[in-house]
């Protein structure tokens, strides 16, 4: 079971998709002048051909999508690059993807590679890293290792190293699209009071009934409609403002750098690597508008993600993602805040819906295919925040995150930590010279 991925430019014609040989359907990229503009997920046999009406009915949502013009590279539009410092964050257990990501930034944006810009490989392992060596590989590349586990310690660690104006993160397990680093830039003259970017995430493959049930589900996101979210913006969803996944995912945004100093960086006591699993991503979303800075979602800022491929992981996955979401409304629900009502009356009515999505996922109400394994790991990850992980997460970010352990590690690798950073900075020295 596996459905191939498609990608039509409507500008050129009339559009058709047939389904290949192998496959149980077609997953669809439409774009307009390179510009992604609806992405379409249909299940049909192996020879059939669709067209857009086939693809969407009646109504063709791509049709509706206007993109001002075709899309070029900085160089040609005459448009200055803001100081760019992009930071991958890695355990280094995904040494193929993370080049393919390499790769994709040589191929799509090779300009990060070149000072005064700058791409950060932050290594978050508590044992001697082993990725330094992609240094002399990609030139530009500055390896920085953190000991301290955890996504938000390893992302604050990149903000602090970052001398750019625009620091934007990635997961080590993405490529680039096309028009990536135009579209952030789009994103950041977007306007003066804009502060967070981010853009769509599109599954890379579809070959297993595990990647092809998250594409369903809508997977990290893949709205390509573009959004400039402020504190009191039109058409809000029921979650507003804590909401789940309007604003994009950790995998592909972006902040300004001054912004993001100012806020405090990342909860540590959220994200991978600690209990709580995730949510580190959306209540940084929160804090941006609290802050009173717009956050801009930018199409053409998109990327492709690996999802998983295995149904183990993936529940871990799910589960993890009900875990970072419930811990991230808990964690302002446990103190004052003026959207207090707000956060407590998204708690209630996600919880119903958790607990509702067994037996609706059972009797087959859901519009997507869902197994029922799926819905109750969403409703485990909930319930474990609620019940421990999310104080437990709080209570080791009050140790900074250092098991005795992990603090032994970490003391005995000092003197290889500062190695490593001397080197850093001897080759950053040699890229200002």
């Amino acid at each position: 079971m596996r459905y191939a991925i498609e990608e039509v430019e409507l500008e050129g014609g009339e559009a058709r998709v047939v389904v290949p040989q192998g496959a149980a359907g077609v997953a669809v990229l439409l774009r307009r002048n390179g510009a992604p503009v609806s992405f379409i997920l249909r299940k049909a046999p192996v020879g059939v051909q669709l067209g857009l009406v086939e693809l969407r009915g009646a109504e063709i949502e791509a049709g509706r999508v206007s993109v001002d013009a075709p899309e070029k590279d900085l160089e040609e539009a005459g448009v200055s690059l803001p100081r760019v410092s992009l930071a991958i964050c890695t355990k280094g257990q995904r040494l193929r993807q993370l080049r393919e990501c390499l790769e994709s930034i040589c191929q799509h944006a090779p300009q990060l590679f070149q000072a005064p810009n700058e791409v950060l490989l932050v290594e978050n392992c508590p044992i001697k890293p082993s990725l330094a060596c992609l240094e002399s590989t990609y030139p530009g590349l500055h390896h920085v290792w953190e000991p301290v586990p955890g996504l938000s310690v390893a992302r604050n660690r990149a903000m602090r190293e970052a001398r750019g104006e625009i620091i934007a993160y990635l997961d080590d397990d993405v490529v680039l699209d096309r028009g990536w680093l135009v579209g952030l830039v789009r994103a950041f003259r977007a306007s003066d009071q804009a502060a967070g970017f981010s853009g769509p995430i599109f599954p890379r493959r579809l070959d297993t009934p595990a990647q092809i049930w998250l594409a369903y589900r809508g997977g990290f996101n893949h709205d390509c409609s573009p959004h400039r979210w402020v504190r009191c913006a039109p058409g809000l969803p029921w979650t507003w403002p804590c909401g789940e996944a309007c604003f994009g995912a950790g995998a592909n945004m972006a902040f300004r750098r001054e912004a993001l100093i100012e806020m405090g960086g990342f909860d540590e006591s959220l994200g991978a690597g600690t209990p709580s699993l995730g949510g580190e991503d959306l209540e940084i979303f929160y804090r941006v508008l609290a802050h009173g800075w717009m956050w801009v979602y930018e199409p053409r800022m998109a990327v492709f993600h690996e999802d998983r491929a295995e149904l183990a992981d993936l529940r871990h996955q799910i589960r993890g993602w009900g875990r970072g979401y419930a811990s991230y409304l808990l964690k302002y629900l446990s103190s004052p805040n003026p959207d207090w009502p707000r956060f407590f009356w998204v708690f209630c009515k996600t919880l119903f819906r958790k607990f509702a999505g067994v037996p609706g996922t059972v009797l087959g109400l859901r519009k997507y295919p869902w197994p029922v394994v799926l819905a109750w790991e969403e409703l485990r990850g909930f319930v474990e925040a609620v019940a421990w992980a999310y104080w437990a997460a709080r209570l080791r970010r009050r140790f900074n995150g250092r098991t005795r352990v992990g603090l032994l590690r970490a003391m005995g690798e000092r003197a290889t930590l500062e190695r490593l950073n001397r080197r850093s900075e001897a080759s950053r020295a040699v890229q200002r010279r």
